[in-house]
């Protein structure tokens, strides 16, 4: 395990006498245990400092929300929100119907699936099965310099109920995904091929607005 030396405090030898200072350090090693709000996973992390456990104040205020932190006048300021909640945990696996929602940023349901016998006479691909995946995303104030709008399509990872990675097939939807600005909802479709027909896992991933990198893991039950 690596590990990281701190200095934990700044003791002051003398303080009547005006003499100097001396510091006392610690050795710290990361935190090996998962951290849960509320049943669920946070990404926070924490350090093992003689035996108990320390975590960033910032990093605490970010995973549980309501509070803002910051440093003026050589004082740490707490500040409550406006509108104080408690940051939506992450699940481990979203199946259809369940929404995936970065607070401020986006929310994503996959609605439903339906299999297609239609193949793209010009696609090299010979899939065991095709699905067309009916999603909706909201865009909760995601923005980016870089785009109009927040935009979703569901071809980052997917694996078919045997471990073998799955892929994008070119075929035609009635609802192709489309960048949303903020406020606005986009009911979209993509189409997914597997070798090995039945459900399938998806792995989303987008960086948000602040470049923080946030991602899911959707099961989509074909019956």
């Amino acid at each position: 395990m690596k590990k990281k030396e701190l200095i934990a405090g700044i003791l002051i030898g003398a303080v009547v006498t005006g003499t100097g200072a001396f510091a006392v350090q610690y050795v710290a090693t990361d935190n090996p245990f998962p951290v849960k709000l509320d049943g669920n996973n946070v990404n926070i992390q924490g350090y093992n400092i003689e035996g108990s456990t320390y975590f960033k104040l910032r990093d605490v205020a970010d995973a549980v929300g309501g509070f803002d932190v910051d440093f003026k006048d050589n004082t740490i300021v707490l500040t409550k929100n406006s509108t104080p909640t408690i940051s939506t945990p992450q699940k481990d696996v979203y199946n259809i119907g369940e929404t995936w929602t970065v607070d401020g940023q986006w929310a994503l349901t996959i609605d439903g699936v339906t299999e297609t016998k239609d193949r793209n006479q010009f696609s090299d691909k010979t899939p065991g099965a095709v699905y067309i995946v009916d999603y909706t995303y909201t865009n909760l104030g995601y923005e980016d310099k870089y785009s109009d709008g927040l935009y979703w399509s569901l071809d980052d990872t997917i694996v078919d109920n045997a471990g073998f990675t799955g892929y994008s097939y070119p075929a035609s939807v009635t609802k192709s995904p489309e960048r949303a600005p903020v406020g606005a909802t986009c009911k979209a479709q993509d189409v997914i091929a597997v070798d090995n027909p039945g459900g399938f896992t998806l792995t989303l991933s987008k960086y948000d607005s602040n470049s923080k990198r946030q991602s899911a893991r959707f099961y989509v039950e074909v019956n």
